[in-house]
């Protein structure tokens, strides 16, 4: 198509707005990731067995109110799983061991 001789009257920017606008209604902004806290809570609704109150099961490291930008899942968290998990952006190990 010839740039220079396309047309673009005010009927054709209003359907462009109004598509843009649609758009962005449709396909809102990021939601506001889960924290530590409320990914554990998830985690203790789901299991499927009523939760202990004695466990060994906590959180080590961090906050209950870290925002989570993705976890990884591992037997061991062994420094190569820590920082293959950092490289890819996660920041919530949940491990067996």
């Amino acid at each position: 198509m010839n740039l220079t001789a396309f047309h673009f009257d005010r009927r054709t920017f209003l359907r462009s707005s109004l598509g843009l606008a649609s758009f962005s209604l449709l396909h809102p902004k990021a939601k506001v990731p889960l924290t530590t806290g409320q990914v554990i809570e998830r985690i203790k609704a789901k299991v499927g067995i009523p939760w202990r109150d004695q466990t060994v099961d906590n959180l080590i490291v961090g906050t209950p109110d870290q925002p989570v930008t993705g976890i990884a899942t591992c037997m061991m968290a062994t420094l190569d799983v820590i920082e293959r998990a950092a490289a890819k952006g996660l920041n919530m190990v949940v491990t067996h061991e």
